[in-house]
């Protein structure tokens, strides 16, 4: 497929980038081959490949979700190095 430069600025436009006439020339010409590959896979027969044959069957193997009743807000600063007033206290960052 040939793509022409007009079609580059087009794609640039959307982009919101700018290219000089170097760019432009040569990413026409990647587009032409990666527009070329992708015609290449078209022709591959895929019609005795079944559909389900390249799934990777996957389950979910974290815990089922249940509602518990939240920590104690004591308990939970009682692992912490420092609290004030029943919150987290952290370190000053710049």
């Amino acid at each position: 497929m040939k793509i022409d430069n007009d079609t580059i600025k087009y794609i640039a436009n959307l982009a919101m980038i700018q290219l000089d006439k170097e760019e432009e020339a040569k990413y026409a010409k990647s587009l032409e081959q990666i527009l070329t590959y992708t015609e290449v896979l078209n022709d591959i027969n895929v019609d005795d490949i079944p559909e389900e044959g390249n799934q990777v069957k996957e389950y979910n193997k974290f815990r089922k979700d249940e509602i518990k009743e939240p920590l104690d807000r004591d308990v939970a600063l009682s692992n912490a190095p420092d609290s004030e007033g029943g919150l987290l206290r952290i370190p000053k960052t710049i």
